[in-house]
């Protein structure tokens, strides 16, 4: 075989082999890229994170941003929601025309090539993030079955609490004894004496303060009302004496201590931050105090060349 064959094999096995390498490195490399934790375990959130956040979720956002996370919305809604019975179908819905820099600043408008447009669209604002569909427990006439099944569902607890009984049907239509109706009152009052101690940001909505005065038989009315209501939307069943919505208060009942843990985790996160921020403000005390002492020192030796 010619020689300069055999060199020619030689050199290309190695390349070969040396590109053979470079592709398992880069599966490697972008296998690798693509690995990355799940959002929930990344931010620590998960279905109940909204019932314990003390405050609600700010975001930092252009002008330009909104206009173009806008645009990117409505032009890729069957992709965002392909199912059409998707409940995220009804913000899109919501969305309307791709609004304009000078509708979102209230600015007069002006010329497409005005020079300012640029910069008014770098300009920043906060939004607070708010549930669309949270609606005020008795603050809105036109209640949506999330609240009716929410405020029925706390009646429930309040009365089954007090007077037991083998379906919630039986408790509704048998009457409260005097004694049931007396130790429902005392615990009423001792729940008002710890909501007067809440901080104002925490109290309950004006509809739960009025349902604790309620009695008893008071209260059943009201659920039975609700019971309707929610029949009427398919959500309750009467023909199995609501025992779904009893499983459903049950479930909410073992899940209060996943909310309870989710609490305590997030008042030790404040706890370790608050920590931090002192240390923080320690050291830059410090730092303070030492540069201080410098340039007071700083000052004597000049004082003292000058004499």
């Amino acid at each position: 075989m010619d020689g300069s064959v055999t060199v020619g094999i030689d050199n290309m096995v190695p390349r070969a082999s040396n590109r053979s390498t470079y592709s398992v490195l880069e599966r490697r490399f972008f296998q690798a890229a693509c690995e990355v934790p799940e959002l929930q375990d990344k931010f620590n959130i998960d279905e109940y994170s909204d019932l314990v956040t003390l405050t609600k979720p700010v975001i930092y956002i252009s002008i330009g941003e909104i206009i173009n996370t806008h645009t990117l919305l409505l032009d890729h809604q069957d992709a965002i929601a392909p199912e059409h019975n998707d409940p995220i179908h009804e913000l899109l819905d919501d969305l309307g025309e791709v609004p304009t820099i000078e509708s979102l600043i209230g600015e007069g408008t002006g010329s497409i090539n005005d020079p300012n447009k640029e910069m008014l669209a770098k300009t920043e604002v906060s939004l607070t993030l708010t549930n669309k569909f949270d609606v005020p427990g008795g603050e809105n006439a036109e209640m949506d079955a999330r609240t009716i099944l929410l405020n029925t569902k706390r009646l429930i607890v309040d009365v089954i609490r007090f007077q037991p009984g083998e379906t919630l049907t039986e408790i509704l239509e048998t009457s409260a004894t005097s004694e049931q109706e007396a130790e429902h009152q005392r615990a009423m009052q001792r729940r008002a004496i710890r909501d007067a101690k809440t901080p104002d940001k925490m109290k309950k909505s004006m509809s739960v303060k009025e349902d604790s005065n309620l009695s008893l038989q008071e209260k059943k009315e009201k659920i039975k009302t609700g019971l309707r209501k929610l029949t009427e939307l398919g959500i309750a069943n009467p023909a199995n004496k609501y025992q779904e919505l009893i499983n459903d208060i049950a479930k909410d009942i073992r899940n209060q201590r996943r909310y309870r843990q989710r609490r305590k985790a997030e008042l030790v996160k404040l706890q370790q931050t608050y920590s931090a921020l002192n240390s923080k403000a320690t050291f830059y005390e410090e730092q303070v105090d030492y540069y201080k002492s410098y340039i007071k020192t700083c000052l004597d030796n000049l004082a003292s060349k000058g004499k």
